[in-house]
């Protein structure tokens, strides 16, 4: 009986140690094996494509900032471009009226101060490129019931950078000199 008694034992020893032998191969195996070395690799790889991810988020939206910046200067931009213009527009206009009035004014101002010799400020200028003509008619025709006032002669002294105008000779018996 007591060698039963030992065998039976043996049978259980043996089972005890198979299964701490199976253990330790276990525990062995995944502490000198690839695959847990592979793992920690990967949770690594994963920690700094984590962080990675972080970084880029937060660029993101600093670039986000930035290009809602970027998008209010070139609306205000635009604004100040588009002010700019329509003041220009309003500066032309005012140009163009301020020149008109300048030249009906010396227009009026030879009628009256200069004789017929002169050479009118309208001669040279083609009917479809004078300024205002159909305006102007009125104002022509109060314009020539004006009496002009005879001028005297100038001498022929030229300024150093002007050119000289050949004018046509008066009809003989219109009065002036």
């Amino acid at each position: 009986m007591a060698e039963d008694i030992g065998a039976e034992y043996i049978w259980v020893w043996v089972w005890v140690g198979f299964a701490v032998a199976l253990l330790c191969g276990v525990f062995i195996g995944r502490w000198f094996s690839t695959g847990v070395k592979r793992i920690k690799a990967l949770r690594k790889e994963i920690d700094e494509i984590q962080a990675d991810l972080a970084k880029a988020r937060s660029d993101l939206e600093q670039t986000r900032v930035v290009l809602e910046e970027t998008r209010q200067e070139a609306s205000e931009y635009r604004h100040n471009v588009t002010e700019h213009f329509s003041k220009a527009a309003d500066l032309f206009n005012s140009l163009t009226v301020n020149y008109r009035a300048v030249y009906e004014h010396l227009a009026k101002s030879s009628l009256v101060l200069c004789d017929e010799n002169t050479v009118m400020l309208s001669e040279g200028v083609p009917a479809e490129r004078r300024l205002g003509e159909e305006q102007n008619a009125p104002r022509a025709t109060a314009a020539s019931k004006l009496v002009p006032i005879p001028t005297v002669p100038e001498a022929n002294v030229l300024h150093p950078t002007a050119r000289a105008v050949s004018r046509p000779d008066p009809p003989p018996g219109s009065g002036s000199r």
